[in-house]
């Protein structure tokens, strides 16, 4: 403990409290601009993926109007494999890393989510 003048009196004041509250709130605010670019670059790679599955400007083929009528559209989901689906899978080796980039097993889980009510 040292003593020193905070203003109109003296105060006893632990530097090294002092020292490790101002590292804490540096820390504090580093993760903070680190959770802030994080996300920016989440949302950067998320426009990316968007653009990447955007349609043409100028379609191959006339577009057509499509519209999902619920009372006759189901979900089909043809037998989803370990081999394709896990890294214990015999051809992780050659679609692996595609399953992880795409997320392709949280979106099987999310179609399971929201079709079951449906």
């Amino acid at each position: 403990m040292t003593a020193t003048t905070c203003g109109h009196h003296q105060c006893e004041t632990n530097v090294i409290d002092i020292r490790r509250r101002r590292l804490l709130k540096g820390m504090a605010g580093v993760a903070a601009a680190g959770v802030a670019l994080a996300a920016s670059d989440t949302q950067a790679a998320t426009e990316a993926a968007r653009q990447q599955y955007a349609d043409p400007a100028e379609p191959a083929l006339p577009t057509r109007p499509f519209e999902v009528d619920l009372k006759n559209t189901a979900l089909v989901v043809t037998d989803p494999q370990v081999d394709f689906l896990s890294p214990d899978g015999v051809t992780w080796g050659v679609v692996g890393e595609s399953v992880k980039e795409q997320q392709t097993v949280r979106n099987i889980e999310k179609l399971f989510i929201a079709a079951r009510p449906a």
